[in-house]
């Protein structure tokens, strides 16, 4: 069987990524992990990666997607949280 060779992998032209499974983004986003499955169904979590199509096919998140999602829903008032829900619902 042929060998890989993974010595130039610390190669300079690869760009590391952050992937946090699914429960370890619930973690780092201090929700619970049904909460974010059913988000993702809704269509209302962060961004994720899915691999394959099939329904149990694994699923990651990109920390950067996971802070881009958190600043998107800071608020100065629940005032204005509402405004921006009701934005959202209103567009869809």
């Amino acid at each position: 069987m042929a060998t890989v060779d993974f010595s130039r992998t610390h190669d300079t032209s690869f760009t590391h990524r952050e992937l946090l499974t699914s429960a370890q983004a619930a973690k780092y986003l201090g929700v619970n992990y049904q909460w974010l499955a059913q988000a993702r169904m809704r269509g209302e979590s962060p961004t994720f990666i899915k691999y394959g199509n099939a329904q149990n096919a694994p699923v990651r998140y990109d920390i950067s997607d996971l802070h881009t999602w958190l600043d998107h829903r800071r608020f100065g008032s629940t005032a204005e949280a509402a405004e921006s829900h009701f934005l959202a619902r209103r567009n869809k």
